[in-house]
């Protein structure tokens, strides 16, 4: 529950959000530019968000436990270990036979003493301290998840399949956003070129691709934890934010309702005013303060890898 009033938990959970659904991105205005003018959009934002809400209960669901897996796994290796370090201590009383996890855990680990712990050399076997260890980011798709589909039934068949599904989240995400940007450039026709579509796109992945190099410098994990920090967190916020504000405040609400009513021959209901006039515009300004509040108090840090800390 401590975690819930960290701001910082709630930035994340809205640049998730705003990352799985594409909002402040600017993809799902430029697909939606290609729409039929009495397209149903509320039905389109009720079904998007629904599938959306759904795929990442789900996607959590695969996530925890394949954490819980780990740990579980961690935790069994570290009492494997202290009881054959037990054994081998007591050779005359005891053996690997008649110590069972259950009962090292039960019977010998709440008795055993700090000095017996430092003279064998025991380990602290907690379940609950490799529960919290869990990575996140590249770690945990890269160094985690691999480590647990190696003990899969058929890992081969699994680690296929899973990075096969980054692959295809990494490729989606790219049409999106590749798609936002091409289509505004592309409508603003600043150069005669970029009437080509083929050719906008193969630049823009060009300057994406010079981009991206720096990700896989030595300090390329740097920069992917500064940009995943700062570029894909406040700045979202900050356009989301201006979006809501231009179009109920400035573009004024009552215009916009008039252009919902010519789409779906009534006005949005009650439920979609409040939300657009008060409800997200408060809780946007609220986690943008809240973060940045807590990103001045609590100083920046970046997590190194000590390979002398790895325990698997």
């Amino acid at each position: 529950m401590d975690r819930l009033l960290d701001p910082q938990v709630w930035l994340e959970a809205a640049t998730q959000i705003f990352y799985s659904l594409g909002l402040a991105f600017g993809g799902l205005i430029a697909y939606s530019s290609y729409n039929p003018p009495k397209n149903n959009c509320r039905r389109d934002a009720i079904l998007v968000s629904i599938t959306n809400c759904s795929t990442s209960i789900f996607a959590s669901i695969v996530i925890f436990a394949v954490l819980g897996y780990k740990a579980t796994n961690l935790f069994d290796n570290c009492i494997d270990r202290n009881i054959h370090k037990y054994v081998a201590a007591y050779p005359g009383a005891w053996n690997d036979t008649n110590i069972t996890r259950s009962f090292y855990i039960q019977n010998i680990a709440p008795n055993i003493t700090n000095d017996t712990r430092f003279n064998l050399n025991l380990e602290t076997c907690s379940l609950e301290e490799d529960l919290d260890k869990a990575a996140e980011g590249t770690g945990l798709a890269f160094i985690v998840f691999t480590q647990v589909i190696v003990e899969f039934p058929v890992a081969p068949f699994w680690s296929v399949i899973f990075f096969l599904m980054l692959l295809t989240l990494g490729l989606g995400s790219q049409f999106g956003t590749l798609e936002g940007v091409a289509t505004s450039l592309a409508d603003l026709e600043l150069f005669p070129w970029m009437k080509k579509k083929w050719l906008l796109s193969a630049f823009l992945c060009s300057i994406s691709f010079v981009i991206g190099l720096m990700f896989v410098t030595g300090s390329g994990q740097y920069w992917v934890t500064v940009f995943d920090s700062f570029a894909g967190t406040f700045p979202l916020m900050v356009v989301a934010l201006f979006e809501v504000v231009g179009v109920v405040y400035v573009y004024k609400i009552k215009r916009f309702n008039k252009d919902i009513k010519e789409m779906l021959g009534e006005e949005p209901g009650l439920y979609w005013q409040i939300t657009w006039r008060f409800v997200s515009p408060i809780l946007m300004v609220v986690v943008l303060i809240a973060s940045l509040v807590s990103k001045i108090v609590i100083p920046v840090t970046y997590k190194l890898y000590n390979r002398e800390k790895i325990r698997l």
